[in-house]
């Protein structure tokens, strides 16, 4: 998150570049299967249900919005 707040930071005044980030939380894929087996998958979301953070910044809602990091889960 730092890395990212730095880099919008330096960005903000001299181009329309936005820096943002998601957190997307424990999330169901192969590639967490595989580095986690051991742990409880029952919480893990599908990637789907995480898509509102990612739409909200690809959207028009968004403009203006830079060195945010949004929690794709509550």
């Amino acid at each position: 998150a730092s890395l990212m707040k730095m880099l919008a930071s330096e960005l903000e005044t001299n181009t329309t570049i936005r820096v943002n980030s998601v957190d997307p939380g424990p999330v169901r894929t192969r590639l967490r299967m595989v580095a986690y087996p051991a742990l409880d998958r029952s919480s893990w979301v599908e990637p789907d249900a995480i898509l509102a953070p990612y739409l909200y910044l690809l959207g028009p809602d968004s403009r203006g919005v830079t060195g945010q990091c949004l929690q794709a889960q509550d």
